[in-house]
């Protein structure tokens, strides 16, 4: 039996390509200012502790992270978009090979090339 995931396919890949935006936004900041960038599975954590506010508790906070994940993992099963996200966030470490840290950091790093070209 497959468990139904608490995030429709819809809304988990307009939250993937929302990441992504802003993990090239944030990557093209760090890299003007000479600052560390953030691995993708930390930049995703932070993305759900800003879009749930400062109001919301912790246990609301990871309620959240706990919904993409699993939405994610339950996708990624159907959806290659998603497989491929939850692999660069380390998600399926039991069905691909371990992966360097660096991968996703490269993976944004082409896409924003990618974007950059195309306007």
């Amino acid at each position: 039996r497959t468990t139904r995931p608490e995030m429709s396919l819809q809304k988990l890949v307009l939250f993937i390509v929302d990441c992504y935006q802003k993990k090239v936004d944030t990557d093209r900041q760090c890299i003007m200012v000479n600052q560390p960038r953030s691995r993708l599975p930390e930049f995703v954590v932070n993305i759900v502790r800003e879009d749930s506010g400062s109001t919301f508790s912790r246990k609301y906070v990871e309620k959240k992270l706990k919904q993409v994940v699993e939405s994610t993992v339950i996708h990624a099963a159907t959806v290659p978009r998603v497989e491929i996200f939850a692999q660069l966030c380390g998600l399926l470490p039991a069905h691909s090979p371990v992966l360097h840290a660096e991968l996703g950091d490269i993976a944004i790093q082409l896409l924003a090339w990618i974007c950059a070209d195309n306007g």
